[in-house]
């Protein structure tokens, strides 16, 4: 299908800033099945638009990541030349504290893969940064000077960083870790 270029109107309701700080990760490693976009293409953004459920073993699933609200931040910068072009994709959120369980996902350095709830936090739909064959990388600094710190908080800002060929929106079923 040829892109046609259609109006881009404001969506209802407030244009809320930032992003949802509901979050939800699973280790790229342990994804099954990974649904394709939704064919055929009648409208363009078919094509960035999960068709099916993203799958796991038994014991596997996504896991509820906490972000303190309004530091979440998503940045998607386009790069490349025509042809090959692809995302830089970065997500940072704050986690509070010298989280413990934290401090050992950093360690691992595994790849993984973000659910992201859109920013008004409206109906299932999330948005989908990496895929079953490339994650995002999870890097975070610790920061515990209170005295220097202007929030006056102390924890991780974390960040999910990485090349993807493409971010995408899901409606599928999000499968939790038992």
């Amino acid at each position: 299908m040829a892109y046609e270029l259609t109006d881009i109107v404001k969506q209802g309701g407030a244009n809320a800033p930032g992003m949802s700080e509901q979050i939800k990760m699973c280790l790229k490693k342990d994804i099954l099945a990974f649904p394709p976009t939704t064919t055929p293409v009648v409208n363009p953004e078919d094509a960035i638009t999960l068709d099916g459920n993203i799958t796991f073993d038994t014991d596997f699933g996504f896991v509820n990541v906490y972000a303190t609200k309004d530091t979440v931040r998503l940045m998607l910068k386009k790069v490349g030349q025509k042809d090959s072009r692809g995302i830089n994709a970065e997500l940072e959120f704050f986690v509070p504290a010298l989280h413990k369980k934290f401090a050992a996902l950093l360690r691992e350095d595994p790849d993984v893969v973000f659910l992201v709830k859109k920013p008004d936090c409206a109906g299932s739909e999330w948005i989908v940064l990496g895929s079953a064959c490339r994650g995002l990388e999870i890097n975070g600094d610790f920061d515990s000077d209170l005295a220097n710190n202007e929030s006056g908080r102390h924890g991780y800002t974390a960040k999910g960083q990485g090349y993807i060929p493409e971010f995408y929106f899901y409606s599928g079923t999000v499968t939790m870790k038992p």
